[in-house]
């Protein structure tokens, strides 16, 4: 169908958070996350230039937390507005702006460590600053 791209993507997260209390020392947190998912996304022209569009995709990844030996699981499935700006023939400004669906993290002590497990599961709509995101493409 004319203009409707239908793709996969993966994804990679590094984070350290290191925090220094007087009386425990140095904490130091180090968290990986490992994804990858589907989608459609769909778009509108609304100028030569200016195109809104909706993705809708599912999603899945998992992650590791050294400072408490937890291991998560994340699954999402959902919809996602954006806008598209083409600055020359080939480059395009790219955001997206929210996220309705459903959404399940589950989060387990993989070390016996503390014995924790805990589990979620939504369906909402997200506006945050979270569900923001800004990028630049190469269209052929």
């Amino acid at each position: 169908s004319e203009n409707l791209i239908v793709g996969a993507h993966l994804e990679y997260k590094y984070a350290e958070d290191v925090n220094t209390s007087y009386r425990n020392g140095v904490i130091e947190n180090i968290e990986r996350f490992y994804g990858f998912g589907i989608y459609a996304k769909k778009y509108w022209n609304i100028s030569n230039r200016f195109l809104i569009n909706g993705r809708g995709g599912v999603d899945y990844g998992f992650s590791t937390l050294s400072e408490d030996y937890t291991d998560g699981t994340l699954f999402r499935v959902g919809f996602r507005p954006g806008l598209t700006y083409f600055f020359s023939p080939h480059f395009a400004l790219k955001g997206a702006f929210g996220f309705i669906g459903y959404t399940s993290i589950e989060l387990e002590d993989n070390e016996d460590f503390q014995e924790f497990y805990s589990k979620s599961k939504t369906f909402d709509a997200q506006f945050g600053m979270s569900e923001i995101s800004l990028g630049i493409s190469y269209c052929f």
